[in-house]
């Protein structure tokens, strides 16, 4: 009768079988479970990353232009105009002159030196928002984020 209790015990490894087939198919879920959810985490990550680098483009450009580009230029050509009027001459009947030797400047006086101080004055201005703008670097900040 010891022995008839034996073989049925061994006789019958399926339950067993299943039971670790059960196991292993849970386990198996769950690490892919975990990979799913590390895969939408690293995902939102990256797009948010994304996102933010688009928007330090956006931000830097736009500083780069309104605060290192236009100011410098506009000045720049202020000083040039401002200086050709300053230099300029014209004749005795009004008309401007071309290396005439009967010519008078364009403006004299107060004027002129006024214009010559505005000219130096815009030349100081331009020079500290070059500077300015070398310092804060935003056009290789904003190339740095493309």
């Amino acid at each position: 009768m010891a022995g008839a209790s034996n073989a049925s015990a061994t006789s019958d490894p399926q339950p067993q079988l299943q039971e670790k087939l059960r196991q292993v198919k849970d386990r198996l879920n769950e690490k892919v479970s975990d990979l799913a959810d590390e895969y939408n985490r690293l995902s939102n990550r990256f797009e948010r990353a994304l996102i933010e680098h688009k928007l330090a483009v956006k931000y830097f450009n736009w500083r780069s232009l309104w605060f290192d580009f236009l100011p410098v230029t506009i000045i720049a050509a202020l000083i040039t105009v401002i200086g050709f009027l300053i230099t300029g001459t014209q004749n005795d009947d009004g008309e401007l002159a071309q290396n005439s030797v009967d010519s008078e400047p364009l403006l004299t006086g107060r004027s002129s030196q006024l214009l010559s101080l505005a000219v130096g004055i815009l030349g100081v201005i331009s020079s500290l928002f070059n500077t300015i703008g070398k310092r804060n670097n935003y056009q290789s900040k904003c190339d740095m984020h493309r």
